[in-house]
């Protein structure tokens, strides 16, 4: 089956909770699509293959301690609900597979702590809430959760952390962006260059915001910066509510090295995932 690509949509016309890089490299491998530059099959979903764990998809894995009180969830790529899996480019932490694994902690009454591993430079915004709900819910069944990134944890990534009983990080981790914006295309003049003209019937003076072809109005671009701004004002206040210490310079879209992180970003420091987790070990003992 020949694997799809995020639509351009999703791409070009919602907010993201990204690195602009990463966003980048995503509309870079739409268009090579779009293009037919690409093709392939899907490959076969090895079973282990991503730290020795359980794979569950590209992005995640999941496992558990021989005893049954550690639980570790293997997060890589970029965040978005009901992404597919893509035989090229970056891999995709897909929300849907993060929430059900979560729901299985919470109720999994042997499961003490569980650790989130994650590599990753942000994403959409559609999931981000209710992936963090169900995280409150893992905490309201009396166990504790804690994030660690050895790499990067940016924007969408940051934003699920902030839900969690603590952050940690390698200390020349890259971790915040804390911030949102829609990268949207007006390619009304590319077309115009090619002959071509777009005659769009439509019903509503919003319908069809972003059509290929059509020209961006006043009205829809204010609609665009309006939604993103909402989506803004959710994440800064989300975390906010979580992490009060962090002040408003440090939520203006920039990353941080963990080393020089400002107060309330993370609460330590490990060099490794394996330290991370030998010290969780040490508060179950």
């Amino acid at each position: 089956m020949k694997i799809q690509p995020l639509l351009a949509s999703q791409i070009y016309a919602q907010p993201w909770c990204i690195l602009p890089s990463a966003h980048a490299e995503i509309g870079k491998l739409y268009q090579q699509y779009i293009r037919g530059e690409l093709s392939g099959e899907a490959q076969p979903l090895s079973p282990t293959n991503l730290h020795g764990a359980k794979r569950l998809s590209y992005g995640i894995a999941y496992d558990v301690s021989e005893d049954g009180k550690m639980a570790v969830i293997y997060a890589e790529g970029i965040i978005a609900k009901k992404a597919p899996d893509m035989f090229c480019g970056p891999t995709t932490i897909d929300l849907v597979v993060m929430d059900q694994l979560l729901g299985d902690v919470s109720r999994d009454p042997a499961i003490q702590t569980l650790v989130i591993y994650l590599d990753t430079p942000g994403g959409s915004v559609i999931g981000l809430e209710e992936t963090g709900m169900n995280i409150d819910d893992v905490k309201a069944a009396g166990k504790r959760v804690v994030t660690y990134s050895d790499t990067l944890c940016a924007s969408a990534g940051y934003r699920i952390s902030a839900n969690c009983d603590a952050i940690y990080a390698a200390p020349s981790a890259l971790i915040g962006s804390i911030g949102t914006y829609i990268a949207a295309i007006d390619d009304s003049r590319a077309w115009e260059m090619e002959g071509l003209k777009l005659k769009l019937f439509k019903d509503g003076d919003l319908k069809a915001v972003g059509h290929p072809g059509k020209e961006w109005t006043a009205d829809e671009e204010a609609w665009m910066q309006s939604w993103c701004d909402e989506a803004a004002v959710d994440f800064k206040a989300h975390v906010r509510a979580h992490r009060p210490a962090l002040s408003e310079e440090a939520m203006q879209g920039q990353v941080h090295t963990a080393k020089h992180a400002p107060e309330g970003l993370i609460d330590g420091f490990y060099r490794d995932l394996a330290s991370c987790i030998a010290a969780e070990w040490a508060l179950l003992s």
